[in-house]
């Protein structure tokens, strides 16, 4: 649901690839006035998903953080496997910065955001992408309940028992059978997006760059929700490496919730709460 006011929405293009990104712009008084920029990447498992998907997030964003939000229309899996994701972005990451003055930007303000899942992996890795390049254009990277490694290894050592999520039988049920990141999910994401790649590449799996590379890394707000194993254990653990390397953290688990929540944005209300604390601490 769209409870945004007065934000208005363009379309531009990335200068090497073309990659569409669509622009949310909040009420100005002057035209021409430098705003930060809020770079979105959706979620959908790296083979699906569009701008849509989290188009209603971003235009709220847009209006209570009073920044220009680009949404960025990245290719994806099976058609694109490996790293045409995180390329397309970290081409629209430059291109929005090297562009600043004609786009309006301000790039005292550059964020990252990945929501949702695997979203919040590519905001992750374009962040790392940008320090590893010897930019440094973000500032900030924000994620909502990301998938921050495809290794299993990791993923095993990291994960929870499921106990302690307390599920009922019918979300038993639904985590067993339906999620994408269970382990019957997880080798197909593998098999089609990674397609024969290092699952520890940090392009790939965050969590798994070296503890320099974290030390390195912009200051962070990574969400997670109560009922997502295992992604809510990673968001944590990449929370809690990123604070122990001395990288300003905050994180927050929203209770009750279960993975996309955000797809109903404007409905429920923890989504409209997770975007006035994002715009709050950016800000």
């Amino acid at each position: 649901m769209d409870i945004s006011d007065g934000v208005t929405t363009s379309k531009i293009y990335s200068d090497k690839n073309q990659i569409p990104i669509s622009v949310y712009t909040p009420e100005l008084k002057n035209p021409n006035e430098k705003l930060g920029a809020f770079i979105a990447y959706h979620g959908g498992g790296w083979i699906g998903g569009n701008v849509l998907v989290n188009e209603n997030f971003c235009k709220y964003i847009a209006q209570k953080a009073h920044l220009r939000v680009f949404n960025v229309d990245y290719r994806f899996a099976p058609e694109y496997p490996e790293y045409t994701a995180t390329d397309d972005c970290f081409e629209s990451l430059n291109f929005i910065v090297e562009n600043a003055d004609k786009l309006h930007v301000d790039t005292n303000i550059v964020v990252v955001y990945g929501g949702d899942s695997a979203g919040g992996t590519i905001a992750a890795a374009i962040a790392y992408m940008d320090r590893k390049a010897g930019h440094n254009y973000v500032t900030h990277q924000v994620m909502c309940y990301p998938c921050v490694t495809l290794d299993k290894e990791t993923n095993d050592q990291i994960a929870w028992p499921e106990s302690k999520y307390h599920l009922d039988s019918f979300m038993q049920a639904r985590y067993q059978k339906d999620s994408i990141f269970s382990d019957k999910g997880l080798p197909a994401i593998i098999d089609v997006y990674i397609n024969g790649g290092d699952t520890k590449d940090p392009r790939f799996s965050p969590y798994n760059m070296a503890d320099q590379d974290y030390k390195n890394m912009p200051k962070a707000f990574i969400a997670t929700d109560e009922f997502d194993p295992p992604l809510r254990p990673t968001g944590y653990a990449y929370a809690k490496k990123l604070a122990a390397n001395g990288v300003s953290t905050y994180y927050s688990n929203y209770r009750g919730m279960t993975h996309a929540f955000l797809d109903k944005f404007g409905i429920f209300p923890q989504g409209q709460e997770f975007a006035d604390q994002v715009a709050k601490w950016i800000n």
